[in-house]
């Protein structure tokens, strides 16, 4: 049996006010469901942070285990994440990563598309 195509995720670009550009990616690592992770956010915390997407994705992953072994759930949380096999492991980190490069592949597709969008708009140099 072949292995899931990964979940379908849809990114949102808000371009301008009253606009909004998508594109629905695959990924590979559970971020909504059990972990409460949101890879665009995660994307976003990487360039505040100026990290790069595989720290930022070693980061969660050293985030994920604290919890697991201090036995503690966030505010943020439904739930807690009780057992060990909820644990982040070397193929988890490596999916987060790939996950992490294709959503900002995305945005920067998207906002590149917006840009070409606008300049189509106002037409060829030295058109009136």
């Amino acid at each position: 049996m072949n292995p899931p195509a990964g979940r379908a995720y849809r990114v949102v670009y808000y371009p301008a006010r009253n606009r909004a550009l998508t594109r629905t990616v695959q990924l590979t690592w559970n971020w909504n469901w059990r972990y409460g992770r949101d890879p665009v956010y995660e994307c976003w915390q990487a360039r505040e942070k100026n990290v790069s997407l595989i720290d930022r994705a070693n980061a969660i992953a050293a985030e994920i285990d604290a919890e697991i072994a201090a036995s503690v759930k966030p505010s943020m949380r439904r739930f807690k994440l009780l057992a060990e096999s909820d644990a982040i492991g070397p193929k988890d980190r490596m999916a987060m990563w790939k996950d992490l490069l294709t959503v900002q592949l995305s945005i920067a597709s998207l906002s590149a598309l917006a840009v070409k969008a606008e300049l189509d708009r106002y037409g060829p140099a030295g058109a009136t």
